[in-house]
């Protein structure tokens, strides 16, 4: 288990190496983390934040978007590509209760058509509260 205390507020990514008498092993897969301000966190109910991973990224041709809901009511998760517009819309749930879930993305656009190699964005909005992460389509 990895612990970093005192990180600052943002978002990080972690990838660990093994050190061995004979060297060091490559680095791991990427992890990433999230760090809120206590402050900020307005009504969020203690130990409960906004959370969207995305795995693998880059992705050929599908990637699992994991994502946890802050509390009940309705939720959507949406992609765009690089100049705003909107690609697909991957959730539209009303959230009956707390706890990760799961979507798979395939890489198609709302009407079914292949999206071309390049960058897009995933953007989780429930309520006040929204998260967006950068994905890559490598063909």
């Amino acid at each position: 288990m990895l612990e970093d205390l005192d990180v600052p507020v943002g978002d990080w990514r972690y990838a660990v190496s093994a050190l061995y008498a004979l060297g060091e092993s490559g680095l791991s897969n990427e992890a990433e983390a999230t760090i809120y301000d206590p402050a900020s966190a307005g009504d969020l109910e203690e130990g409960w934040a906004l959370r969207l991973r995305v795995a693998p990224n880059p992705f050929n041709p599908v990637t699992t978007i994991r994502y946890a809901p802050v509390r009940t009511g309705p939720l959507t998760m949406t992609v765009y590509d690089v100049t705003g517009a909107r690609v697909r819309v991957l959730v539209r749930e009303e959230v009956a209760h707390r706890g990760e879930r799961a979507v798979v993305w395939d890489g198609r656009d709302g009407n079914g058509h292949p999206v071309a190699s390049g960058t897009y964005f995933v953007r989780l909005r429930q309520g006040e509260s929204a998260l967006t992460r950068r994905i890559v389509m490598l063909k």
